[in-house]
């Protein structure tokens, strides 16, 4: 892996985990808040409120740290059919986000290659991708015909997952 995308990873994953913490503590203020109200009613809402924020806090932890490997996985398939990572970003909140940028060349798309892999890899993420690229790659002689020469492949984990192949002229 390369250091620029290490570095923005460690980046992101810092951020993440900072704004994790922010929301943590803003549920918590809220729950304390609550507790002050007078009844029962008030302190078992605030400790319910509690208990949600510390199994949401820990479901995003878990599913963004998911996304993270699996997309650690993708990059080498990735970089051997020519594409580079452009961007990579974490978005935390009750539904966390990931979302990357690739680029590449339209002429590096091979058919056999990318139905080799997709038939080989158990990696979700990288299933979706390659399916993509190889209906493009079905394409590509009228595609570069239209002066298509570059791709980018926008990922974006969360809910619902979505990977868009954007042709570049």
């Amino acid at each position: 892996m390369s250091d620029k995308f290490k570095n923005v990873k460690d980046q992101a994953s810092a951020t993440a985990a900072e704004q994790l913490q922010n929301i943590k503590d803003s549920i918590s203020e809220t729950a304390d808040k609550i507790k002050h109200m007078p009844g029962d009613a008030a302190a078992a809402t605030a400790d319910k409120l509690k208990d949600i924020s510390n199994n949401v806090s820990t479901a995003t932890s878990e599913k963004m740290h998911q996304w993270v490997r699996e997309f650690n996985e993708m990059v080498p398939t990735m970089k051997a059919l020519g594409f580079s990572v452009r961007n990579f970003s974490i978005g935390v909140g009750l539904i966390p986000e990931m979302q990357a940028t690739l680029v590449g060349s339209v002429n590096s798309l091979d058919t056999v290659k990318i139905t080799e892999w997709r038939e080989r890899t158990s990696n979700k993420l990288l299933g979706m991708i390659l399916g993509g690229l190889l209906t493009a790659a079905n394409f590509k002689n009228e595609l570069t015909s239209f002066g298509i020469k570059g791709m980018e492949i926008n990922i974006k984990l969360g809910m619902p997952p979505l990977i868009s192949i954007n042709l570049l002229a």
